[in-house]
């Protein structure tokens, strides 16, 4: 759960305030802005793949079994969340080019983003808890999705209910295409706002 949530966390953080911080190269010359804040994912990514090596080492001096046959559900997990947050990435960094209040808010959002999320808690623990109303939302959640999907892969947790993958699916490529479109059109005035 903390290695996910790394990857969210350090990537947003990091990449929210890329296009800002390097404003000089962006008013100075052109090229592909987007490279700016997918440095920061990139980044994330990297440390993402440094710690899943980790994980089947420490998994073997703790003594936690390994499931050995589901684990090619992993690197699909890692996808859809590296997918989720190459579309926040690219909302936030264009909306923190224009208003800096995003970047402010932002450490408060992954902050109660990390407790909403099953990071340091197992899911099965809170979903009997929340009613039947909020257990779909809880669910909808993408981070929350990819996390049960790789505990599941690796642990052999209980599998996230279809109707919670696929609401979070959709949300994620959503998330995605809008991103991707909003920074297309963002990327025509940039240069002048930041």
């Amino acid at each position: 759960g903390m290695l996910c949530w790394q990857v969210v966390n350090n990537s947003l953080r990091d990449a929210t305030g890329a296009l800002v911080n390097y404003r000089h190269v962006v008013t100075k010359i052109y090229f592909p802005r987007m490279l700016l804040p997918l440095s920061s994912l990139m980044c994330a990514v990297f440390d993402l793949l440094v710690g899943s090596l980790l994980i089947l080492p420490l998994c073997w001096i703790a003594g936690v079994p390994i499931h050995w046959g589901t684990l090619w559900m992993v690197p699909i997990a890692a996808a859809w969340l590296i997918l989720f947050c190459f579309g926040c990435i690219l909302w936030l960094s264009s909306l923190n080019a224009q208003y800096r209040d995003v970047g402010y808010a932002l450490p408060f959002a992954l902050q109660i983003g990390m407790f909403v999320s099953p990071v340091v808690y197992d899911a099965q623990r809170i979903l009997p808890i929340l009613g039947p109303s909020w257990q779909w939302v809880y669910e909808a959640n993408p981070v929350a999705a990819s996390i049960g999907l790789a505990r599941w892969a690796i642990l052999g947790e209980p599998f996230p209910t279809m109707a919670g993958l696929v609401i979070a699916f959709v949300i994620t490529m959503v998330v995605a295409v809008s991103g991707l479109a909003w920074f297309r059109y963002a990327d025509q005035w940039m240069a002048d706002r930041i």
